[in-house]
């Protein structure tokens, strides 16, 4: 995959979820995307292939997945507005690269005991996984706290 990354690290982010990092895996022979948010850990699967589009269906997806959790719909767009420009960057947080190798494991497990789940399952249960690294909350608590508190500014 050859992807056009910038020098720098990107600036500070503007949207509630902040800057999302991502990893490629492989299960049962599919390449997979697995990306998470700075601020949450909420997590956003995506088939890998192929892998010149991830960046406009990136954003698709985080919208899907948001509205699973019963984000409305005005700050779902809000969100997805404030990614733009997308730029990628080397990941920078050895914490945040722990927690993609974590989010590996533990998708290679429930793909084990759970096969004929899709993406948008999985993502709903990596939602759940409680993580030390954000003050044993589980994401898709602290997504939605954070993208509430950004539509009460």
């Amino acid at each position: 995959m050859r992807v056009d990354r910038t020098p720098e690290p990107p600036g500070q982010a503007v949207n509630a979820l902040g800057h999302w990092y991502a990893n490629v895996l492989t299960l049962n022979r599919t390449p997979l995307v697995v990306a998470i948010s700075e601020r949450s850990l909420l997590s956003v699967v995506l088939t890998g292939a192929p892998f010149s589009s991830l960046a406009t269906r990136f954003p698709h997806a985080l919208a899907q997945l948001l509205q699973a959790l019963g984000v409305p719909e005005d700050q779902v767009a809000a969100e997805v507005a404030c990614m733009f420009p997308l730029t990628i960057a080397a990941t920078a947080s050895r914490k945040l690269l722990g927690c993609l190798n974590q989010y590996a494991f533990e998708l290679s497990v429930h793909l084990e005991a759970e096969p004929r789940a899709g993406l948008m399952e999985r993502q709903l249960w990596l939602s759940e996984n409680i993580s030390s690294v954000i003050g044993y909350s589980a994401p898709r608590e602290l997504a939605l706290e954070l993208l509430a508190a950004r539509g009460r500014q």
